[in-house]
């Protein structure tokens, strides 16, 4: 599953019918986001802390999404 199809998914759960809806619901720019789940721009932990308090969901969820490989480091070092 890819960021968009992730981050969707959670979204539908919190009554938003797109990322699209996300943004204008909350005033972020499009752009950036189609940048930031395409990859081209990082998604800084301030902001998706701020994401993760919006939607009420533990920010783990949010950095799992977009930081999967360094999740999943983090998780073998504490094997």
């Amino acid at each position: 599953m890819d960021r968009h199809e992730a981050l969707t998914l959670i979204l539908k759960k919190h009554g938003y019918r797109s990322v699209n809806q996300f943004c204008v619901d909350n005033k972020i720019p499009q752009t950036n986001m189609s940048k930031r789940l395409r990859g081209t721009q990082k998604v800084e932990l301030p902001l998706l802390f701020s994401w993760a308090t919006m939607l009420h969901e533990p920010v783990d969820t949010l950095i799992e999404i977009f930081y999967p490989e360094e999740m999943e480091a983090n998780r073998n070092s504490i094997e």
